[in-house]
Parts: structure tokens; C-alpha cells; sequence
């Protein structure tokens, strides 16, 4: 199992202080996950998307079972 996440620096948000708002958007994604029941169950959330302090959608994290599917997923959504 492999856990994928992908962030766009390239908006306001990562302008001043790009590590601030990386961490911001790592600590309010480990929130989600705690609070997401066993990563392994089919219940669990296994995708979702992120965003910066101005709401703007920045990127991407997902769990998957290979590499391939990480690597379809993320072409599939561009």
C-alpha cells in the first residue's frame, strides 16, 4: 500500500512562505486521516483533494495498493 500526495506551489498561498502553508495543508490532512477509519477497510476514504488557506484546490492524496494505480489515477485526473 502506498500513500500519494501532490501539491501545486504555484498560486498565492506558497508565495511568501511556501513551508508554512505545505504544513497547514499536512496538518489538516493528518487530521482527516486520523479520523478516518482503518486505511485498509473499503469504508475508508482512500482519495481526496486539498486545498490552500484561500480554498483553492492545490492537489491531490490518495491510498493505493501499487504504484500503477497511483500513476493512472493521477493522469486520469489532469
Amino acid at each position: 500500500m502506498e500513500f500519494l500526495l501532490v501539491i501545486d506551489l504555484d498560486n498565492d498561498a506558497f508565495q511568501e512562505d511556501p513551508g508554512v502553508e505545505i504544513t497547514r495543508i499536512m496538518e489538516r490532512l493528518g487530521s482527516r486521516l486520523a479520523n478516518n477509519p482503518d486505511l485498509t477497510s473499503k469504508e475508508a476514504i482512500h482519495h481526496g483533494t486539498v486545498h490552500d488557506v484561500n480554498g483553492n484546490r492545490v492537489g491531490l492524496w490518495q491510498i493505493e495498493n501499487s504504484k500503477t494505480e497511483i500513476v493512472n489515477s493521477k493522469e486520469e485526473s489532469k
